[in-house]
């Protein structure tokens, strides 16, 4: 399988000129165990008995990512290969990171590790693998446990609470008992890690093949709990498993994946009736800023996962919707997620007439005109409030592609009128 890959030259030549200059140099971590799944690895890692200087003097290209702990990049035509040096760590006393490394060989260097299916190295030149930690057995019963004393290994970094569990998801991987009860206990731990990088845990769980086995293992383990207590255990949650699942051979999104999540709770806690478009646009980035707002996403993924309960909330029918909402709709870059909406959500709540424009939608080059009016527009016609900005420009938009407003004249009369109110 290393063969497969369309790197595979970069990475054995790296590994030949370490050899070469005298230097054990192994392939290490997942790149070993999707070989022995018969998958083609994503990534290579190498592990080495060179040290960060001499890894630079043999490639002046590399690059400096992580030189206290040993670790060095190694560009090849838009692919990095990551070498670090055989390494032994000292004590962990911030929950994250050992306060030292000290350079070592290999049995050190798996012994460190999280898990015993990310401690196997391969020997190229002598085409054998190498296990210090029954790793090979593991990968073999899909078991994943830690290396040593697993509450020792969560104690030492946080993070693995996370990984376990997103790694679970990505190789269709049981918890070892000792590992899943360890993982339970110190579950209120993973709360002291930055949001980001719980952040993207959860991204890489969610985008896997089988996100509901990390859900799961998630809602087993008190993790869902700590990091999503917005989420209630209920007949909704079961509900919720089954439209991830069913969105896994979808063509999707972590954000798409993500306000599922967080769809039963919008619907349950939210009311429509009556509610013009933006008064319902509002209710969506209060919620946003309640539940989301901490998980510091990106302002476009923020807007992604809005118009996904936006969407949802037409879907409904809840809401009535107008031509030109409808045309925005079905423009947006995120309309392939709002038809996989239509199709998950139950067949006797979605707004038929919405659904079978979603699924044409592909077939219709619908493409939105220039915006007739600008923010530069509101403010020239007195209007302040920068928080009516937003209904103001939407209400435009609208009008223009319902046919009632043709051209720029006629939307700064109606703006004229507009301001006046």
């Amino acid at each position: 399988m290393f063969f497969e890959h369309q790197h595979w030259p970069e990475v054995s030549s790296i590994v030949g000129k370490l050899t070469s200059d005298g230097h054990t140099a192994l392939l290490a971590g997942g790149c070993v165990r999707d070989a022995l799944l018969g998958v083609t690895p994503k990534d290579f890692d190498i592990a080495t008995s060179a040290t960060p200087d001499q890894v630079e003097r043999l490639f002046p290209e590399s690059l400096n990512i992580g030189r206290a702990f040993g670790v060095m990049i190694v560009p090849r035509d838009g692919f990095n290969v990551e070498i670090a040096t055989f390494r032994d760590d000292g004590l962990y006393i911030d929950g994250r990171r050992p306060e030292k490394i000290v350079f070592s060989n290999p049995q050190k260097d798996a012994a460190r590790r999280d898990f015993t299916v990310n401690a196997l190295f391969y020997d190229l030149q002598k085409q054998e693998l190498i296990d210090f930690v029954d790793g090979e057995s593991d990968v073999k019963k899909c078991i994943l446990q830690t290396v040593g004393d697993p509450e020792l290994r969560f104690n030492e970094d946080h993070l693995r609470l996370m990984r376990a569990v997103r790694f679970c998801a990505q190789l269709n991987f049981s918890l070892a008992e000792s590992t899943y009860l360890a993982v339970r206990h110190n579950a209120h731990k993973i709360d002291k890690i930055s949001i980001e990088r719980t952040r993207e845990e959860l991204r890489k769980l969610l985008l896997s093949d089988r996100p509901v086995v990390g859900l799961q293992l998630m809602e087993f383990t008190n993790l869902l709990e700590v990091l999503l207590p917005e989420i209630a255990i209920d007949e909704a949650w079961l509900e919720t498993k089954m439209r991830i699942e069913q969105v896994s051979a979808e063509r999707t999104t972590f954000m798409l994946r993500w306000s599922l999540l967080f769809l039963p709770r919008w619907m349950q806690d939210s009311s429509f009736a009556d509610s013009e478009s933006e008064v319902v646009r509002k209710k969506i980035r209060e919620f946003s800023k309640q539940f989301w707002l901490k998980w510091k996403f990106s302002k476009e993924e923020l807007g992604e996962a809005e118009f996904y309960l936006y969407a949802a909330t037409l879907l409904s029918g809840k809401l009535k919707i107008r031509m030109g909402e409808m045309y925005i709709l079905l423009t947006s870059p995120w309309a392939i997620g709002a038809r996989v909406l239509s199709r998950l959500l139950e067949p006797g709540v979605v707004d038929n007439q919405l659904a079978k424009l979603l699924a044409c939608s592909n077939d219709v080059p619908f493409k939105l005109p220039a915006q007739l009016l600008t923010g530069e527009d509101l403010l020239q016609a007195g209007i302040k409030d920068r928080l009516r900005f937003g209904g103001i420009l939407h209400e435009a938009k609208c009008m223009q592609l319902e046919g009632r407003l043709h051209d720029r004249a006629g939307a700064l009369e109606w703006l004229k009128k507009t301001s006046l109110t």
